[in-house]
């Protein structure tokens, strides 16, 4: 069998196809083409509505675990740090964020919702609120004690 150049096209053309069809990106199972576009377009709107430092959770679509090996499955919660719309990528880190701390990075692809959780309560701020009930029990003025003016001025 002779191979001529029209073959060689071909061969081509399918590679080239073939080749687009497995990188196509990634679609929720149950997604229609404009569904998963839209879901995508409020993810990035929630995104930008975000300040950095708010704590929040965001959970992941149940198929990703199939189409990407990482670990991208049920929620995870955090501090945001930013969102690229460029790069389709979200930043959130597990801690409060410092100077060199970027988190970690999710591709806004793979997640189905985000959300802004309140601040979780530190341990400082429960040994300041301790200190704040214990002092104010211990000098409590009562209305009939004879010395309150001299104890509240």
């Amino acid at each position: 069998m002779k191979i001529t150049i029209k073959h060689l096209a071909y061969l081509g053309l399918a590679a080239i196809c073939l080749g687009g069809c497995a990188s196509a990106p990634y679609k929720p199972q149950g997604f229609s083409d404009q569904e998963a576009e839209r879901k995508l377009n409020e993810i990035i709107h929630t995104c930008q509505g975000l300040r950095q430092g708010s704590y929040i959770n965001i959970s992941f679509y149940a198929d990703v675990l199939d189409v990407d090996k990482k670990e991208y499955s049920g929620n995870k919660s955090g501090y945001f740090y930013a969102c690229n719309k460029m790069s389709g990528t979200l930043s959130m880190s597990k801690n409060r964020l410092t100077m060199f701390d970027r988190g970690d990075i999710y591709p806004l692809r793979y997640i189905e919702t985000i959300s802004k959780l309140p601040e979780p309560v530190s341990q400082t701020a429960m040994a300041d609120d301790l200190l704040d009930t214990i002092v104010k029990n211990v000098f409590q003025v009562r209305h009939d004690d004879p010395e309150r003016t001299l104890l509240t001025q």
